[in-house]
């Protein structure tokens, strides 16, 4: 479309949309791989799970600031200790352990991503669902689908991260993440998952991708 020529400089054939959930587990999968930051020899064994962002301010309406770190796993402090560009300890919050990798999938803001429970907008805001293949169905909260990094791929509470599908009928949509709540322990991580209402809050945040043929 023309908004993305004109903002972003995109020709030719391309489509833009809110991200999926199984776009999410295959980031989050990718950094668990050799080519990850599961593979980047710069991290022990204790240091492989993405680093946390917690940039979190109580009372402020900017709740986080994006490519921020903890410069650990799990931080007690809510600030940002460390930016994107600062080496191991900045990078080791992306999915590669580099500054190429992908930021902000553990701890910052939850992420609402497009995966959907029994066909229900509910407070999202969409007068109808999107076209089929721009989200991910799911009829129960038992099963999932392979790939998405949750039950179907038996990742559920890797790293210690949360996970809880038990408000789904009345918040239909999954989040990603972590929260960017005070509470910084809360098992926050990419492979942290659990179902939300998609309303308008400003502890969530998304993120969008672009194909282009």
């Amino acid at each position: 479309g023309s908004n993305g020529e004109l903002k972003y400089g995109l020709t030719g054939d391309y489509d833009s949309h809110m991200i999926k959930n199984t776009e999410w587990g295959a980031f989050t999968y990718l950094s668990q791989s050799k080519y990850g930051k599961y593979g980047n020899k710069s991290f022990g064994p204790l240091h492989k799970a993405i680093y946390i962002n917690n940039s979190y301010q109580a009372n402020v309406d900017e709740q986080s600031r994006t490519g921020c770190s903890g410069g650990a796993p799990s931080a007690s402090s809510a600030s940002c200790q460390y930016t994107y560009n600062t080496p191991i300890t900045g990078t080791g919050a992306s999915t590669t352990g580099t500054i190429y990798g992908i930021y902000d999938t553990s701890g910052g803001k939850s992420e609402t991503v497009m995966g959907n429970y029994y066909n229900s907008t509910l407070t999202s805001g969409f007068s109808s669902l999107p076209a089929r293949r721009y989200y991910n169905l799911y009829k129960n909260t038992t099963t999932s689908i392979k790939g998405d990094a949750m039950i179907a791929d038996g990742t559920s509470g890797f790293y210690n991260n949360y996970y809880g599908l038990s408000y789904a009928s009345s918040g239909p949509w999954i989040a990603r993440g972590g929260h960017s709540f005070a509470n910084l322990d809360y098992g926050q991580g990419p492979f942290y998952y659990y179902a939300n209402d998609n309303g308008a809050h400003k502890a969530y945040a998304t993120r969008f991708a672009i194909v282009i043929w």
